[in-house]
């Protein structure tokens, strides 16, 4: 590639001078946010049982063990619950730098940029797109878009094969066993079908893809998103590459369905049909 075609393609990933930072700021804060509300309720229940007096071994018990249900899932809802409450807290942070930039780029002339303006709850459901509920058609469309989905995870899964690079048979550490009890299959349903959809479409193809989109151009938000979404899938501690291309070729179907519908909750369901199937293949063993 010469260097006049690379500058393009950065022109076009990056067509402002604040593009770049933007992107890079947007990337870094959906990292974190990610991880933070992991490793912060971690070490929040870590400290709690320490004060309790309970020990370590407990805490493994109760939390690592992959026969520990309903601990877990409510673990996780706090994770997503934090990492939700994270994301409009940065949207209101993000909101109000941006008001105070126009001001100075304006030299504080613009009577309706002096105006006070507060960032509200409605205002991040907007730009999350979370303001507009589904059709039928909608509905329908969703379900399509699963199957050819499915037809293209298939399709990929054997190009990888081919290469030999990737062990496609690697399984995914899902972290629990297979529920027998009723309170096991409704803790693995909640942790499977309910809070990942909702908690992880919030952040990935709300907050993460809307603000790149905003600041550069689609086909760099379609491309960073994904990517960012297949590296915190990657499960690093066994390097799982196939679930790490899946969920990067997922990403792309979850943001098209809903820039289509123009509602995160398109994403949100796509994403609870395909969790809802492997957790029915999980407990079928």
């Amino acid at each position: 590639m010469s260097k006049d075609s690379f500058y393009k393609l950065c022109k076009k990933a990056f067509p402002r001078p604040d593009s770049y930072l933007a992107v890079v700021t947007t990337v870094m804060a959906g990292a974190t946010i990610f991880f933070f509300s992991q490793v912060f309720v971690v070490i929040a229940v870590t400290i709690v049982f320490a004060i309790v007096g309970k020990s370590q071994e407990d805490l493994e018990r109760l939390f690592v063990s992959p026969d520990s249900y309903v601990p877990k899932a409510l673990m996780l809802a706090l994770i997503m619950s934090i990492m939700v409450y994270m994301i409009f807290r940065a949207l209101n942070i993000w909101d109000r730098v941006e008001t105070k930039l126009k001001r100075l780029e304006n030299g504080n002339k613009s009577k309706k940029l002096n105006k006070k303006h507060k960032y509200s709850y409605k205002d991040g459901l907007k730009f999350l797109r979370m303001d507009k509920s589904l059709g039928l058609v909608d509905v329908m469309e969703v379900f399509a878009a699963y199957g050819v989905y499915v037809v293209s995870l298939i399709v990929a899964v054997f190009v990888v094969s081919a290469t030999g690079t990737v062990d496609v048979n690697q399984a995914q550490d899902l972290g629990v066993n297979p529920p027998l009890g009723v309170a096991g299959v409704v803790s693995v349903f909640v942790m499977f079908v309910v809070l990942p959809p909702i908690g992880e479409e919030i952040l990935f193809r709300g907050f993460v893809f809307g603000k790149i989109a905003k600041h550069s151009n689609i086909i760099t938000a379609y491309v960073l998103t994904s990517l960012l979404f297949g590296a915190a899938h990657l499960e690093f501690s066994n390097l799982n590459w196939v679930a790490a291309i899946d969920t990067l070729i997922f990403s792309v179907f979850l943001i098209a369905i809903s820039r289509r519908h123009a509602s995160l909750y398109s994403a949100m369901m796509l994403h609870a049909i395909k969790n809802s199937v492997a957790f029915v293949l999980f407990l079928l063993g």
